[in-house]
């Protein structure tokens, strides 16, 4: 009885360990993250459903979409919310095309670009993500040229 009680605790402290240890581990190829949000508007009305991409000078770009105020928040990952700490350039559009409706799938309408091209195709914007939290609200002003 003595040795089952041994080895038990010995198998719980190694899980614990194995557990401790996996939780704590970060992964070491993620640059430093920020954490990146604002409000967005086009002519001092909230923008809603676009899509806001930070784009740094090296890898991956961080993405977010706003919602019915014009407020986003962006994402690295799937799981992982923020942006890489350094300079960016911002594109924000309102463009989608039309998706689903194969399959069961529910059909998603295209929408159009409102947002005019030096916000986005050309876009002029900028940002310096910092480590911590980080505001960047975007006040857009003008018309998209057809």
């Amino acid at each position: 009885m003595k040795k089952f009680r041994v080895v038990s605790i010995s198998l719980a402290i190694a899980v614990l360990n194995l557990v401790s240890m996996s939780g704590c581990s970060q992964n070491t190829n993620r640059p430093a993250l920020g954490m990146v949000s604002g409000k967005i508007t086009l002519n001092g009305t909230p923008l809603k459903e676009a899509t806001v991409e930070f784009q740094p000078a090296e890898g991956r770009p961080s993405i977010g979409v706003t919602d019915d105020q014009g407020a986003y928040r962006l994402s690295y990952t799937d799981t992982e919310k923020g942006a890489v700490i350094g300079q960016h350039s911002v594109r924000i559009t309102t463009i989608r095309p039309q998706s689903g409706g194969e399959g069961g799938q529910p059909l998603v309408e295209a929408r159009p670009e409102i947002v005019p091209a030096n916000y986005n195709d050309n876009s002029t914007l900028t940002a310096e993500v910092k480590a911590g939290e980080n505001v960047f609200d975007f006040p857009l002003e003008g018309e998209r040229k057809k």
